[in-house]
């Protein structure tokens, strides 16, 4: 109803992204951990590697899993404008 409203959900969606990067920096007993998300391009992907330093791409060696891996780069290539350190280790 007021342009206000629709500031607050944006905000809302962009600090939604960065929850589980909060969380995570709240655990500081621990050195490392490992994040392991479903194989979709999601939130729950988005959020992982806003959080994550390193990313491990486990694929198999069909056609569709390297039509998903272009499809992941576009992601990681998003993602490293919210999170530069994110490094590709394989």
């Amino acid at each position: 109803s007021h342009i206000r409203l629709a500031k607050i959900e944006r905000f809302i969606e962009i600090e939604e992204q960065f929850r589980l990067k909060d969380a995570l920096n709240a655990l500081s007993e621990y050195e490392i951990v490992i994040l392991d998300c479903p194989p979709t391009l999601g939130m729950t992907l988005t959020q992982a590697l806003l959080a994550a330093h390193f990313v491990i791409v486990p694929i198999a060696g069909d056609y569709y899993s390297h039509e998903g891996v272009i499809d992941l780069n576009e992601s990681l290539q998003k993602a490293t404008r919210g999170n530069p350190s994110l490094q590709v280790l394989g």
